[in-house]
């Protein structure tokens, strides 16, 4: 597989992030209705894992690291319910998941992409062997590590758990869980810095998310219907958790990784993929947060008004408002700064999972329906990938008055199913290079229906830095 660096920018070293301050907040209101607590076996738990560690690490450094991660813990406050049984099961499991990579972690730049690319295929033939999907009689396959033949018991006391289907399931994850590893340390051995697109193309596969989930429902004994397992919510879910522990394992692992030498970390990944140079004030400028804007006062006009009146109306809860006669302005035309010309005033771009085979039916149908219902309206290309900064297939629709918006968006809200819709407004300040009109307008001042959706606004950032050293305005038109 040839690694191919999408990064436009220098690489990310030391020295750009030393002295620098990485703030994190508070988690725990998050996580506040969440069952917590560690399991009563976490005692004999722990010697079990310090028993297995023991006959699988030799190294004596590398031994008491991993019993100081102390899996036995995490498998404790995994299953916090669990009888001893089915803890020593998920134990044995994480003891195995957390070590595969290391042998990998051990080979030399020069032979890795060959010892990488045998362990795994290797490992992969000895796991599913022991999850029971070989042909009977088919012959053990030779585990290449001890740690991978530690498998074998964890693959057999799943496999009593649960049918076919699911240990299908799990194989596939762990699959490519394996080969998202070797990935990931090509990526590190190749000198590359990858964006953000190719960072995710991996790390959504080693964060052990899916095969963490497996396990949770095989030993909780969850059953839910296929349409269920198989729908685009439950997937964008998933997303959605892979998304938030990926990005709580980056923000704690940043200053390890710096310490050594490695740099594939999202945090400067990103950061670098957005045009953004590390340092700090021009990180709190650019970065599209709420407060990073100016708002001018919704009173200003009103200054003068006589005070509004206490009265209720008629159904005693509602404030009872003074009439004039005349109808707001924004009934007939888009308010400034809106676009009210030949943009239109809203792009509203609805989202699917490309390879997701019920969200692409219903989006094509979507789509065609659209263009019988509201023929005035201007709508594009049926995209079957991402493009710009959208990070999934969609399409778009422009409205061009208050109208169409009153319109087409409470259709909307009924009929776009299972999909997520970003709504965002175009607009014309004069006095707001285009870039981060765009910026704000993406962000800021967007409305979202459904799951919201991670943009990849790298690209505005990067136009807004050339902007400012150039003090030129380009153009920021591409499927926006």
């Amino acid at each position: 597989m040839e690694l191919e660096s999408k990064h436009p920018g220098p690489a990310v070293s030391t020295h750009d992030l030393h002295g620098q301050q990485l703030r994190i907040p508070n988690l725990r209101p998050a996580f506040a209705d969440w069952h917590q607590g560690i399991n009563p076996f976490y005692d004999q738990a722990k010697r079990a894992v310090d028993a297995r560690l023991e006959g699988l690490i030799a190294d004596e450094r590398a031994l008491a690291k991993a019993k100081a991660a102390d899996i036995g813990l995490f498998a404790c406050g995994w299953f916090p319910d669990a009888p001893y049984t089915i803890l020593e099961t998920v134990a044995f499991y994480c003891v195995w998941l957390f070590l595969w990579d290391d042998a990998i972690d051990g080979a030399s730049a020069s032979s890795v992409g060959l010892v990488a690319e045998e362990y795994c295929q290797q490992s992969v033939a000895f796991v599913r062997h022991h999850l029971g999907l070989d042909e009977p009689g088919t012959l053990e396959p030779k585990a290449p590590t001890k740690v991978c033949e530690s498998f074998a018991e964890v693959g057999a006391r799943v496999g009593e758990r649960c049918g076919l289907a699911r240990r299908k399931q799990l194989f596939g994850h762990l699959k490519e869980y394996m080969e998202g590893c070797v990935t990931e340390y090509r990526w590190r051995l190749s000198g590359g810095i990858p964006s953000v697109e190719q960072f995710y193309s991996w790390r959504l596969r080693t964060s052990s998310v899916d095969v963490m989930l497996d396990l949770s429902r095989i030993l909780n004994e969850i059953s839910l219907p296929g349409d269920i397992l198989e729908s685009g919510e439950l997937a964008a879910m998933g997303l959605s958790v892979n998304n938030l522990l990926i990005l709580i394992n980056e923000l704690f692992s940043l200053k390890k990784e710096l310490r050594d030498g490695a740099y594939g970390n999202l945090i400067p990944i990103t950061m670098r993929w957005s045009g953004l140079d590390l340092d700090v004030p021009e990180i709190l400028l650019t970065m599209a947060d709420s407060w990073d804007f100016t708002y001018p006062s919704p009173l200003a006009g009103y200054e003068n008004a006589r005070p509004l009146p206490e009265e209720r109306a008629e159904d005693g809860k509602s404030f009872r408002n003074p009439q004039t006669g005349v109808l707001s302005s924004a009934y007939e035309k888009f308010i400034d700064p809106l676009d009210n010309g030949r943009r239109g005033g809203f792009d509203v771009h609805i989202y699917y999972f490309q390879n997701n085979a019920d969200q692409s039916r219903y989006a094509r149908e979507l789509w065609e329906r659209i263009r019988r219902e509201f023929p005035e309206l201007r709508i594009y290309t049926f995209w079957d990938r991402p493009i710009g900064p959208h990070p999934v297939a969609m399409f778009e629709v422009n409205l061009f008055t208050p109208a169409q918006f009153g319109a087409f968006i409470p259709w909307l809200a009924i009929w776009r199913g299972p999909l997520s819709v970003l709504v965002h407004p175009n607009t014309t300040e004069q006095d707001v290079p285009e870039a981060e009109r765009e910026l704000r307008n993406h962000t800021q001042r967007a409305i979202w229906m459904g799951e919201r959706l991670p943009l990849d606004v790298g690209m505005f950032r990067a136009l807004i830095r050339a902007q400012r050293a150039t003090g030129t305005a380009h153009s920021a038109n591409a499927s926006t």
